[in-house]
């Protein structure tokens, strides 16, 4: 796995935060310097843009983590509620071209509301997100949700409000295009309300529903997903085992929730959650000993939720810090999938792993050092959707050295030099060598074979690995017509009688 990054830009110093515990690099330098582990993917830098000061509270380490973050829209923007310099709720579009290269702030708006400590967020459509902000406090006191409309340009307008009762630990999650659902700790502080709310075309909300859960001990890192519109998975760590907590609940069709299924596992300081499809969830957690863990739960049709594969350790020295955001950057054919965590690594800088998973396996594909950078509130997701495995975009976002907020963007692209494995494709040096040209093409591609054998097998395959194509090469030249496939990358392999293989990249681009 290899990582560049590119088109950064100088912020200008404001005054750092007293209290600096949970930061993760004291050298700033103006390009950090990425230590890369050669696996089957590339990360590649596209862009990178600043906005606003971000104000963080770092004394309060359960308000740590949750004053910023980052949601997709569509493939060509996202949208950052964050607590601005006056600790206030803020909310920021960035326009980011095809290709993910260029980022541009597009439009800032200010909620009207109190100061807040804490904002979360939840994306209802590509026009519409509903945020949730408050205090953090063991008081139970009022959070207020707002609903904002994206306009087809990118501009924000404020719709309908509603405030809500809740003790420290909130969070919400979308469940429809028009519906939403508020976790939080109830007036007695132990167990878990779940709260779904429908809003309607103008902005207004509507509570449609609600059930309490006697958790007796809802601790922290209260989160959750919902994986179609009748399930959801939550998450969240016991105060008095500091074990993890994972709930299966349902939602009927007038929005009442249920909980139907308690699992749990692994002694735990905090956890994050994000779907992989309609039947699956990927947890990663920071264990008690600061390591961290991520684990494939499946969610069957009563929706019980059910612990099917976890991966290794990975390294970390946080103890005690929030879990690493993640987000899935690809849905495989079947049950294959692959996703992305950003943790910060203390006094190194920014760590990125991938990991791949399927019905019984969570692999780590590799993982990348940005070192020398200063990263606090670190969010990720996914900005391309796609069932392929490559060529994929995700954004980070996070505080950096001057309080701003620092976006960048990548994609994952297919590695044929890794270490001479592709997802099962062999990629060794070979005597034979195939050209292929033009490449890109619009349908038709020339290929030449070389070396001693004049008789191969062709085999193309889509990004997925299903073969779409194949035909025996009987000398050295002939033609590959792929007219009227979908465009995108393709790879093509070929296998000579002696058994020498070469496999590459083709585009086909209409």
């Amino acid at each position: 796995m290899k990582l560049f990054y590119k088109n950064s830009r100088p912020a200008s110093r404001v005054e750092e935060c007293l209290n600096k515990r949970f930061l993760l690099a004291v050298t700033i330098s103006a390009m950090a310097m990425a230590t890369t582990y050669a696996q089957d993917v590339n990360i590649n830098p596209k862009g990178s843009a600043l906005g606003g000061i971000v104000s963080t509270t770092e004394d309060n380490i359960y308000a740590y983590g949750k004053q910023l973050d980052v949601l997709r829209l569509n493939s060509e923007r996202v949208v950052t509620p964050y607590r601005n310099v006056n600790n206030k709720l803020s909310l920021s579009t960035w326009n980011i071209t095809t290709g993910a290269t260029n980022i541009s702030l597009w439009d800032t708006q200010t909620s009207p509301g109190p100061e807040i400590e804490v904002v979360k967020a939840a994306v209802l459509s590509e026009s519409r997100i509903v945020t949730i902000s408050g205090t953090w406090s063991t008081t139970y006191n009022n959070k207020l949700i707002e609903v904002w409309d994206i306009s087809s340009a990118g501009y924000i307008i404020r719709r309908g409000s509603i405030s809500f009762g809740a003790k420290k630990e909130y969070n919400i999650l979308k469940v429809d295009d028009d519906r939403f659902a508020v976790l939080s700790k109830s007036s007695t502080g132990f167990d878990l309300d779940i709260t779904v709310y429908d809003v309607t075309s103008s902005g207004n909300l509507q509570q449609v529903g609600q059930t309490s859960f006697a958790a007796n001990n809802v601790g922290y890192s209260l989160t959750g997903v919902a994986v179609n519109p009748s399930k959801m998975v939550v998450c969240y760590g016991d105060d008095a085992t500091s074990n993890l907590v994972v709930l299966g609940v349902t939602i009927s069709s007038s929005g009442t929730p249920t909980v139907v299924y308690v699992n749990g596992a692994y002694s735990i300081s905090s956890v994050s959650v994000t779907r992989l499809n309609q039947l699956a969830v990927m947890t990663t957690v920071r264990q008690s000993n600061g390591k961290l863990k991520s684990i494939r739960w499946n969610v069957y049709s009563s929706g019980s939720v059910l612990r099917q594969a976890d991966s290794g350790e990975l390294y970390s020295d946080l103890e005690g810090a929030p879990a690493p955001d993640n987000a899935v950057i690809a849905q495989g054919s079947g049950s294959n999938g692959r996703f992305v965590t950003v943790d910060r690594e203390w006094l190194k800088g920014i760590r990125i792993s991938v990991y791949n998973t399927n019905s019984s396996s969570v692999d780590l594909a590799g993982n990348l050092l940005l070192s020398g950078e200063y990263a606090k509130q670190l969010r990720t997701c996914q900005l391309s959707t796609s069932s392929i495995l490559y060529d994929q975009y995700f954004v980070t976002a996070y505080t950096n050295a001057d309080e701003q907020l620092q976006l960048r963007t990548w994609d994952l692209s297919l590695d044929l030099d890794a270490s001479g494995k592709t997802d099962g494709i062999s990629t060794a040096e070979s005597a034979v060598q195939l050209n292929v040209h033009p490449n890109p093409s619009s349908g038709i591609f020339n290929m030449e074979l070389t070396g001693d054998d004049q008789m191969a097998q062709v085999q193309v395959m889509d990004i997925t690995g299903k073969i779409v194509k194949q035909l025996d090469l009987n000398g050295r030249q002939s033609t590959l017509d792929l007219t009227g496939m979908k465009q995108g990358l393709y790879l093509i392999k070929v296998k000579t009688l002696t058994g020498e293989e070469k496999v590459q990249r083709l585009i086909l681009n209409r």
